[in-house]
């Protein structure tokens, strides 16, 4: 190469350096030129993270102008009664109301965003208000500690957050257990708090919620108990993982303010982050719960506020799978609007929005973990007892036991009913009411019922009433007849009219101890002189001679109507048998009696078999002779297809009374017979006025029903309730008991007594099993069988009595929630026991209520209610075996009539609708659940329904009148008043027609 050649070459790399300097420059170039672009990005997003701000959003909408900003929050912003800042600026802007301090907060945010500054005074907002604006300073503050307890019974408290409560509303805030032992927490305010609490060395842990309102003195204190070692259901120890996420909503929450919170998540790229996820869904909650809210405000006349705010609590515990997996729970105890209107319906309105928050709390639990939830509810509906302590059950058992009276007793029957303490027999309470001399006031009032010719009832009572409750039920429709003495006497037509009688005679007996409102209803019902004839029933005769007597043995098939038989008689050496029926008309007035008997089938409407009409009977019973004609068999020339020959004709007459010794259900037992002439023949009818059989001195053997009786320890009788009776071999059969656990097996089968077993259930429910009689002589006693109803009792605990959580066998984990609420001023109502519900799990629940407010609140095991782990079908196994009742109200304290209105207005009506309508279900739908969910505790518990089942629309309008009343004479108004809930029946009514087509 020439040397020429050499400085080409040098070009050529300098060349070649300068490229790839500046290939490297460009590429610097390019990755600036990103980074700014991606600066500028973020930048770009920072600043649309603040392009939306209600305040800046709102004084646009109004131009800018002081003066426009002033007049919206003076006019347009409502002014509400209550003093101190609650809700801030941002919350008062959201409910579009406030409290003047409210509107001046609001008034203050939005002129930050006017073209001048102008300082806005209260008096400019809201000028009726005269006070130096210093009002301004009273901020609802909220102070949220955390608590780890030692097993010294000391605790060490972390302040979390202290100050106004309006800072935390536009915002979730987070507590959670990390892997270290700590947990944390995330007040997400304008300055953003953040901190750590160690949980090691200690038995427990709880996050106190401490509310001060401006002018009260004390706090309204509510625990969140995150674990303790003593639990039953919720954790043991701090689980790793577990989120306990919480809002403050001050005001109902509004499409508006769902979009918008949306888009702020949106815009600050938070909308996938751990926490907003639940603070959307609370947001949804409190908008599905506002909307049911103004149900109620339209069908109470009322008008709902928020002056306490509220705080949301979503709990997530990250179970293992093998232990169900996760598992939810949410706090409502801080979520209560109060109500501007009349003082009853305020009350009233009360308890339906938490009974609706409580169902919709439910739904929303169940959706969010695609898992079954349980609640106080729940258990609440899984007591089965039904034992009539409460009003509604005492009405259908009196009703039912009316039906009884006026379709099955005989002429001679009654039924007494008597207020019964349960320590008493029935038979004994009975003894104690008749032995009652003649204006002797007894102080085991009682009322007997008896049906009159006419079908009509009547009662007579054993005390007198108060006078005043007389006249005042009178004004409510409800006219209680009463003699001289003023003690209840008249009759009825109607079963729910004479129910409703005999409630208010015992419940308002003038009597020196008031009787209790959750007295024990005790029922006897007599049924008079039983008919031998029932179906299966089998009657043998025997006549003639001796040696080589005739033999009829007659099966009946039927007699409800028509008497239908089988029959077999044995004259000679071949047996004849057949079957006959005898028509209603015949067994009633016919004076024909036809004593043959044919192979084939016969059917006869003009004369009788077997026994004599019930007109012939009647007449000779009251000593009158009687037209009679008597058939003969066929001649040679009859035609044996048409009717019988009259063999004789004339009159039966009476001859006088005896008895006649009869071997029944296996025990030879003398029955009365009425002695007759036949012209010169003598006969004897037995003396029964339905089946009043002939040949009665004839008749050697009866196989009947097997009279028995289910009663409890205390000898109240279980109604409702299936008897099973196993005979020898393979037969059984089965029966069901009335209300005063009475009941009747048909005839053995076969006529064949012996040794039985006998169990005794109710659903799915056993009562007893393989319970052992000997039947082999039973006659007409009664068999009386003892079982055990497992009974829950609801105890009604009072603040002043939290004594009595002492001696309930429940968890020390719901003692310590109950004596929280109790403490607080709360009344605890509440199972005497932990409940089975299946699967091997024990739990319980109570509702704490504000007697004040009417706000009732339910708490589970584990203090809230919560999201259960467990399979669908083994949540339909739960239980349905515990048994439920009120305790006796004292003196002025509120009575179980306050929780029956609840129940049965509020809970039944309103919660089931709105839980399903909440669903997605439609209206026939929701009203057809209602209708269903009614019956479930009209049928497992009844333990607040009943009326509107078992009285029509006339006497649900009198029960008003009828428990409505309070005790007058023994008992405050106060009483009185809380009482009178007892009888409002509306909102079924509200919501089948008024909702109609919602």
């Amino acid at each position: 190469m020439p040397e020429t050649d050499k400085p080409s070459g040098l070009k050529t790399e300098i060349s070649r350096n300068r490229r790839r300097k500046l290939a490297i420059l460009i590429v610097l170039l390019a990755v600036v030129a990103l980074i700014i672009w991606l600066l500028s990005r973020g930048c770009q997003s920072d600043a649309q993270a603040e392009t939306f701000n209600y305040f800046r959003d709102k004084a646009q909408q109004l131009d800018n102008q002081p003066e426009n900003i002033i007049k919206f929050v003076r006019d347009d912003v409502h002014t509400l009664s209550y003093r101190g800042n609650v809700k801030g600026p941002l919350g008062t802007l959201w409910n579009g109301g406030g409290s003047p301090e409210e509107k001046l907060a609001l008034a203050q945010a939005l002129m930050n965003f006017a073209t001048t500054s102008r300082n806005v005074q209260l008096a400019d907002v809201a000028p009726d208000i005269t006070e130096s604006a210093q009002q301004a300073d009273k901020q609802y503050s909220v102070q949220i500690s955390h608590r780890l307890l030692k097993a010294d019974g000391k605790h060490l408290t972390t302040a979390v957050y202290e100050g106004p409560i309006a800072h935390l509303v536009g915002n979730v805030h987070s507590l959670w257990h990390k892997p270290d032992g700590t947990t944390a927490f995330a007040i997400r305010t304008r300055d953003h708090l953040g901190s750590e609490a160690a949980t090691t060395e200690g038995i427990g842990e709880e996050v106190l919620f401490t509310l001060q309102q401006p002018g009260s003195d004390k706090p309204l204190v509510v625990t969140r108990e995150l674990w303790h070692r003593d639990n039953r259901t919720g954790p043991t120890a701090p689980m790793p993982g577990a989120r306990h996420d919480f809002v403050v909503l001050p005001c109902r929450i509004n499409a508006y303010v769902r979009e918008k919170e949306e888009l702020l998540l949106n815009q600050k790229h938070r909308v996938h982050a751990d926490e907003s996820r639940p603070y959307l869904a609370l947001l949804d909650y409190a908008r599905r719960c506002d909307k049911q809210l103004e149900i109620i405000e339209k069908s109470e006349n009322v008008r709902a506020q928020f002056e306490l705010p509220r705080i949301l609590i979503l709990s997530t515990y990250d179970l293992p799978a093998d232990a169900g997996g996760p598992a939810y729970a949410l706090d409502l105890r801080l979520n209560r609007p109060s109500f501007l209107g009349d003082a009853d319906s305020a009350f009233r309105a009360t308890q339906m929005r938490s009974f609706i928050e409580s169902g919709m709390e439910q739904k929303f639990l169940a959706e969010w973990s695609g898992q079954p939830a349980t609640s106080t509810y729940d258990v609440f509906c899984n007591l089965s007892d039904d034992r009539p302590t409460t009003p509604a059950r005492r009405l259908d058992v009196i009703s039912r036991s009316l039906e009884i009276l006026r379709a099955s007793c005989g002429t001679d029957g009654h039924v007494t009913f008597s207020a019964s303490s349960g320590r008493k027999s029935p038979e004994q309470l009975v003894a104690l009411a008749s032995a009652a001399s003649p204006g002797q006031t007894n102080s085991v009032p009682s009322v007997t019922a008896t049906r009159l010719a006419d079908g009509k009832i009547r009662l007579v009572g054993s005390s007198p009433l108060i006078p005043e409750l007389v006249q005042r039920m009178a004004k409510e429709d409800v006219h209680l007849p009463v003699d001289t003495n003023g003690r209840l006497d008249g009759t009825f037509d109607g079963l729910g009219d004479a129910a409703i009688a005999v409630e208010s005679a015992l419940l308002f007996a003038n009597t020196p101890k008031p009787v209790s409102p959750a007295y024990l209803l005790a029922t006897d019902i007599a049924t008079g002189s039983e008919s031998l004839v029932v179906p299966e029933a089998i009657f043998q005769f025997q006549w003639g001679d001796p040696g080589q007597p005739s033999t009829q043995r007659i099966r009946i098939k039927e007699c409800q109507d028509d008497l239908e038989f089988r029959w077999r008689v044995h004259t000679g050496t071949m047996p004849v048998a057949g079957e006959r029926t005898i028509a209603a008309s015949a067994l009633a007035d016919s004076s024909v009696h036809n004593p043959w008997y044919r192979r084939s089938t016969g059917q006869q409407s003009d004369a009788t078999s077997f026994c004599v009409s019930r007109a012939v009977f009647a007449r000779l019973k009251s000593g009158q002779q009687s037209a009679f004609a008597l058939q003969g068999p066929y001649g040679e020339k009859d035609d044996e297809f048409g009717p019988r020959p009259i063999e004789w004709q004339g009159h039966l007459r009476p001859t006088g009374t005896g008895s006649h010794t009869v071997n029944i259900n296996g025990r030879p037992l003398p029955v009365k017979v009425l002695k007759c002439s036949l012209g010169s023949d003598q006969l004897a009818l037995l003396d029964d006025a339905v089946f009043p059989i002939g040949m009665a001195d004839a008749l050697v053997s009866v196989s009947t029903a097997v009279r028995g009786r289910i009663v409890d320890e205390e000898g109240q009788g279980v109604g409702d309730v299936n008897v099973s009776i196993r005979y020898n071999g393979e037969n059984t059969a089965e029966a069901s008991t009335w209300p005063d656990g009475s009941f009747r097996l048909p005839p053995a089968p076969g006529g064949s007594y012996g040794p039985v077993r006998i169990t005794v259930s109710r659903g799915e429910s056993l009562l007893a099993d393989n319970l052992q009689a000997d039947l082999s002589a039973p006659g007409l006693d009664v068999l009386t069988l003892t079982v055990r109803r497992k009974p829950v009792d609801l105890v009604w605990i009072n603040p002043q009595e939290a004594d009595k959580l002492k001696s309930l066998p429940i968890s020390d984990q719901v003692r310590r929630h109950a004596r929280r609420d109790l403490a607080e001023g709360l009344t605890v109502i509440i199972p005497d026991r932990m409940i089975d519900v299946g699967y091997g799990l024990e739990t319980t629940g109570y509702y704490a209520f504000d007697r004040h407010s009417g706000n009732i609140v339910g708490v589970t095991e584990d203090g809230l209610h919560g999201s259960n782990s467990v399979t669908a079908e083994r949540w339909r196994k739960a239980l349905a075996n515990a048994a439920a009742d009120l305790n006796k109200a004292k003196g002025s304290k509120p009575g179980p009539l306050l929780w029956a209105h609840m129940y049965r207005g509020a809970l039944v009506a309103s919660w089931v609708y709105c839980a399903y309508r909440v669903g997605g279900d439609e209206h026939d739908e929701a009203i057809l659940a209602m209708l269903e969910e009614m019956d479930d505790w009209e049928k497992a518990t009844n333990m607040m329904t009943g009326i509107e089942v078992y009285a029509g629309a006339k006497a649900r309008g009198k029960a008003g009148g009828a428990m409505g009343q309070g005790a007058t004479g023994g008992l405050d108004d106060d009483w009185a008043k809380v009482a009178f809930k007892a009888g409002y029946l509306s909102t079924t009514a509200m919501l089948a027609h008024q909702l109609e087509g919602s």
